[in-house]
């Protein structure tokens, strides 16, 4: 059940990024639990994006995955950046795990990931909500990216 759920998080990411956001480009979403763990996939799905409307050359295979830095210079990893652009994460689902926190900073960027609890199948207890908030207050990381984490992110989409 625990890694199901992500998986189905994941999956719904991917059939978002490509049946619903092509349709509804300015279309702004919050996907939880960090898009079902896509810090962690996030390498895979960029090495195998190739959208049918993409134009390659002819030498670049559609069916297999392609190393990050061809797929850099093809412009492909540009192409999902924009297609996401309006997709942001919530922190929910892992527990306040500071790694993986630290990781979707990296990788989905400071700008788009929101801090969220999960509760009530998560920190449910204020006191480890109130710990966690401190840990991210601890973290070595500039002090606009912990504020967009713990709530400008949600202030700018949602126009407050």
């Amino acid at each position: 059940m625990t890694v199901a759920r992500e998986y189905d998080i994941i999956k719904s990411f991917v059939e978002i990024v490509y049946d619903v956001l092509p349709r509804f480009p300015g279309l702004k979403i919050i996907m939880s639990h960090f898009g079902g763990g896509l810090p962690a996939l996030k390498g895979r799905l960029l090495a195998w994006h190739r959208p049918d409307d993409f134009s390659l050359p002819d030498d670049v295979p559609r069916r297999s995955g392609l190393d990050i830095k061809l797929a850099e210079e093809l412009g492909l990893v540009g192409d999902f950046e924009s297609r996401v652009r309006n997709v942001y994460f919530d922190s929910a689902g892992y527990g306040g795990w500071l790694p993986v926190i630290k990781s979707a900073f990296e990788t989905l960027g400071t700008n788009r990931v929101c801090f969220a609890t999960d509760y009530p199948y998560e920190m449910n207890n204020a006191k480890y909500v109130k710990k966690h908030i401190e840990k991210i207050h601890e973290m070595e990381i500039p002090k606009e990216d912990k504020e967009n984490f713990l709530g400008k992110n949600l202030k700018e989409l949602f126009l407050l």
